[in-house]
């Protein structure tokens, strides 16, 4: 009896070891540790699928799924609460998010990434507008502004919470270009909890503002909608539209809305990375 009792007690305790052990969470701490994993990001207006197939050919993994969430921020919350395991952003970003909440992780790709390119959008009729516009980038790229902007507001920026609100000086007379922001790319493309673009756009726009004598007024439009909203003539202008070759997003954006131009370049990061928890 006591024999029996003890095999028992043993096969419980094996159980009970044995479902412990397979309920632990095991810690992404690199790409490879995203195979059968759930990643997320901010919706775009090239399909998810695309993403995920370039992810798992770049990085030999396979994804359980790659899912689409409106904005950063539902994104991050949706990792916070366990329905997803990643949330892939702009380097930059991951960082930002990484700063303000102190169970997050930013890791970062094992290999050299494609340089991602951003650009602003048009429409193929304001083409003489977009030659000003390209010619203004290319002053501020020459100079080093841009590179200088860049630098504050991603490398240099140790408190998110420091960029300060400011609105883009009104130039008398001039006409006045209706720019589509998101809001929702920190700190590059961010609008904070007052609703005023604040940080790096607000001082490129400015800029440009003074050398193409416009002026700039803000409208927010959602990641997902801003070419719809470009086309449709509610904004004149796109702040921010990441290019990769390796997503060929340029053609797949062209082959849904063709008569969308991209400027030159004003921004430049070499890859994105993944937000996980700690």
């Amino acid at each position: 009896m006591k024999k029996k009792i003890c095999m028992a007690i043993s096969l419980l305790l094996a159980v009970v070891i044995f479902s412990g052990c397979s309920s632990q969470v095991i810690k992404i701490t690199a790409y490879s540790d995203l195979n059968e994993k759930i990643v997320a990001q901010p919706a775009s207006p090239i399909p998810a699928q695309n993403f995920k197939a370039a992810v798992e050919e770049r990085y030999t993994i396979a994804l359980k799924d790659f899912k689409f969430f409106d904005t950063s921020s539902s994104a991050v919350a949706a990792l916070k609460s366990g329905q997803v395991d990643a949330v892939m952003l702009p380097d930059f970003s991951a960082e930002f998010f990484e700063k303000q909440n102190s169970d997050l992780l930013a890791i970062f790709p094992p290999i050299t990434e494609t340089k991602n390119t951003v650009h602003f959008s048009y429409l193929g009729d304001k083409a003489e507008f977009g030659a000003a516009l390209d010619a203004a980038i290319d002053e501020l790229t020459a100079d080093g502004t841009l590179d200088a902007l860049k630098k504050k507001y991603t490398t240099d920026l140790k408190d998110p919470s420091s960029i300060a609100g400011a609105e883009i000086p009104k130039i008398d007379g001039a006409a006045t270009i209706i720019v589509g922001v998101s809001g929702d790319i920190p700190p590059i493309d961010y609008i904070a909890a007052n609703g005023k673009s604040v940080g790096y756009s607000i001082e490129v726009l400015t800029l440009l503002s003074k050398k193409l004598n416009v002026n700039f007024e803000i409208k927010q439009i959602s990641n997902e909608a801003k070419f719809t909203a470009l086309v449709s003539g509610k904004v004149d202008l796109i702040f921010f539209q990441v290019l990769n070759k390796n997503l060929d997003s340029e053609n797949t954006i062209k082959s849904v809305f063709p008569n969308v131009v991209f400027s030159k370049p004003y921004l430049i990061f070499d890859r994105a990375a993944m937000l996980v928890k700690k």
